[in-house]
């Protein structure tokens, strides 16, 4: 029976393909919903439909602004024949929920055809306050379900609600202020046997985390673990893991994260009997004998709300406090004890340990007279932190550099600790340049006020004189005496906009928004190359955000697909580049975990991407 049915379906394949284009029906391209009016804790379907569109491409979804998208796209296609013609759809199917109440439109999806474009209808969606409908009347509206299936899909939805969870997992609840802890977030799905897998998961609500200094950590290669929870046994993987840091003490609160995870579920096979002999011989040729007995479901999980008590530091800090929380060590190192006049030398202080690395500022040194610096060069690696100076002698002589102390707090002992570098004595030559008449400096300030009490006497045994008349009235040597003067002026002035722009460091991630951007789409890229889709999206969504965040001195953390229509509103952006940029983010978000991408749809987001990010700096300016 099997053979005769490959054999039928063949047939009609090879006939689609053959017959003349006049026997394809007409090509459109439509939207529909199974309701156009829900509560607004009511779920509908959204399906988009291509009739006989034979090789399309470029197909891109509407925007979701106003509704969570709770499933989807699932994707389906049909070939048919009636009366000599061929018929062929191709549909795309998604699970939304509104966010809030009112008439909200869902705008026009597109998709290219042959060279032309084609545009489904915009639908209105009415959605109210009122309860929403019980599970059987919402199977009579739809008319999709019959008799036991939708009940089954309601067990199905009602397990998964039931038994799917998101474990937080905190790893110290006693804090200090600018004590740095991690919050662990796990996904867990039974290990009964009834889920058969999870085909990825896609973040739809990230915790804007107020008070805390936040740090994400990369989960490129989390893999499944067996973990027993209350007695259940689960297989659990890391899908978030942050640092966070207290900027302040007292009661605060972790929000709830949200995701929406495709799992695939183990059903009983159920038969259907459409009437029609011929039909139900495709569909059981459709059924594969592997899969039949599964169903993929899309599931909207939330981690519960955990609230934390931040403990004050104790009062009475050390003066070199500066806000190191953690344990540290620390250690100085000068590049030589002898050098000449101008000629800089090279002193590094390093700290090493654990705690709050990326929130403490440089030390300030407290340099001998004549000496000069400039703010340091910084860097850090996992648990160090280097502070590179400049030091400059103007002047020749013996010097010490003093020993510096810094102190932290350590909780583990709930004390200040004080630490020291050691002094390094340091031997001043003259350079080729010194000349002490002209320098400002001097080993010795008694030297340098004793030039201010000089008395120079006046000649007067033969006094020379003459008018001044003649001289001021050269432009040219007027010019000649005001010219350092102005100049001089406009270097300092110059000199101190300089240092300011630089020290405005989210005016400088604004102005270099752009540069970074193109610099990750570049490891994106490499992905792409690569044809490593996971890291690809990663890289693509970070260059996304982060151009947003430079661009618009707006952190990371506070940026969510709830809030940036309003915030690009706020700032002059085109509704429709508005709609290509969260369509881009749901494209790279729902594609992260999703298996077998095609080169050319990397592609497509690639160049999507970067005409985005281009279109953003000509509106945003």
């Amino acid at each position: 029976m099997r053979r005769c049915n490959v054999l039928i379906f063949m047939c009609l394949v090879t006939m689609a393909c053959i017959l003349p284009e006049s026997l394809h029906a007409q090509v459109s391209f439509t939207a529909t919903v199974n309701k156009n009016k829900v509560s607004v804790n009511e779920r509908f379907q959204f399906i988009i439909t291509l009739n006989n569109g034979s090789n399309p491409e470029n197909f891109r979804p509407p925007s979701f602004t106003d509704f969570t998208v709770l499933g989807g796209p699932n994707q389906s296609t049909s070939v048919q024949m009636f009366n000599n013609t061929v018929q062929q759809s191709m549909s795309f199917s998604y699970i939304l929920q509104p966010k809030k109440t009112g008439k909200f439109q869902i705008g026009a999806a597109y998709i290219k055809v042959k060279d032309k474009t084609y545009s489904s209808q915009p639908i209105v969606i009415e959605v109210t306050d009122a309860p929403p409908a019980t599970a059987g009347a919402q199977n009579n509206n739809s008319g999709s379900n019959n008799g036991s299936s939708g009940s089954a899909s309601g067990d199905i939805e009602q397990y998964l609600r039931e038994n799917l969870l998101i474990k937080t997992e905190i790893s110290d609840q006693d804090v200090y202020e600018g004590e740095s802890f991690t919050v662990v977030l796990k996904l867990c799905i039974p290990d009964d046997g009834t889920i058969a897998g999870l085909n990825g998961y896609r973040i739809t609500k990230t915790p804007a985390y107020d008070g805390f200094y936040v740090e994400d950590a990369d989960l490129r290669n989390e893999q499944f673990k067996a973990e027993n929870i209350n007695g259940k046994n689960y297989k659990t993987v890391i899908i978030k893991k942050t640092t966070l840091t207290p900027q302040q003490s007292g009661n605060l609160v972790i929000d709830p994260t949200s995701l929406d995870a495709g799992v695939v579920v183990r059903v009983k096979k159920q038969k259907k009997n459409s009437g029609d002999p011929f039909q139900d011989m495709l569909n059981d040729f459709f059924s594969d004998p592997f899969s039949s007995g599964s169903r993929e479901f899309t599931a909207s999980l939330s981690s519960k709300t955990t609230g934390i008590k931040i403990k004050p530091l104790p009062a009475n800090a050390p003066a070199d406090f500066n806000g190191a929380v953690g344990k540290f060590t620390m250690s100085s190192q000068i590049n030589s004890t002898s050098t000449k006049t101008d000629e800089p030398l090279t002193y590094r202080i390093t700290i090493n340990g654990t705690g709050n690395l990326q929130l403490f500022n440089a030390p300030e040194l407290d340099l001998p007279a004549g000496w000069e610096t400039y703010d340091p060069k910084v860097s850090e690696s996992s648990g160090t932190k280097i502070f590179e100076y400049l030091l400059i002698p103007r002047s020749p002589g013996d010097f010490t550099i003093p020993a510096f102390t810094w102190s932290y707090f350590d909780p583990s002992v709930k004390k200040y600790q004080t630490l020291q570098t050691d002094a390094y004595p340091v031997k001043v030559t003259a350079g080729p340049g010194y000349n002490p008449s002209a320098n400002n400096y001097a080993a010795n300030k008694e030297d340098v006020e004793l030039l201010g009490k000089d008395i120079r006497y006046i000649d007067k045994d033969s006094p020379k004189f003459s008018s001044g008349t003649k001289d001021m009235k050269s432009g040219f040597l007027l010019a000649l005496i005001l010219t350092p003067a102005i100049g001089g002026a406009g270097l300092f002035v110059f000199t101190r906009r300089q240092k300011a722009k630089m020290s405005d460091v989210g005016a400088m991630r604004a102005v270099k928004a752009n540069a970074t951007a193109k610099k990750r789409l570049a490891a994106a890229g490499k992905f792409l190359q690569q044809n490593n889709s996971r890291g690809f999206y990663d890289e693509t969504v970070r260059a996304l955000w982060g151009y947003l965040s430079d661009k618009l001195h707006i952190p990371q953390n506070t940026l969510s697909k709830e809030n940036i229509e309003q915030v690009l509103l706020n700032k002059h952006v085109s509704a429709s580049t508005i709609d290509q940029f969260i369509q881009l983010l749901d494209t790279c978000e729902f594609s992260l975990y999703a298996p077998n991408i095609q080169h050319s749809d990397l592609e497509l987001t690639f160049n999507s991407a970067s005409s985005l990010i281009s279109t953003l700096e000509n509106e945003l300016r």
